[in-house]
């Protein structure tokens, strides 16, 4: 995964489109988190050509409706 294809994947999450609704304006001018995220993985060392490989865990939790 490169920074450009995190960048699309987070770009994906309800969850950031409805904090950057709640959001805007505030803080840091409104700034956009999914920029300050990059930004702040660019200083750690990741460069813009350099893919690493990411995983996300997932969880379920299921139920059976009773029958009436």
């Amino acid at each position: 995964m490169s920074l450009n294809d995190l960048d699309a994947y987070l770009r994906t999450w309800s969850s950031l489109h409805k904090y950057s609704e709640e959001h805007r304006g505030e803080g840091e001018g409104g700034k956009d988190v999914v920029i300050e995220l990059l930004e702040g993985l660019k200083r750690e060392g990741w460069g813009e050509g350099e893919k690493v490989e990411a995983a996300w865990e997932v969880g379920m939790v299921m139920g059976k409706k009773k029958k009436m």
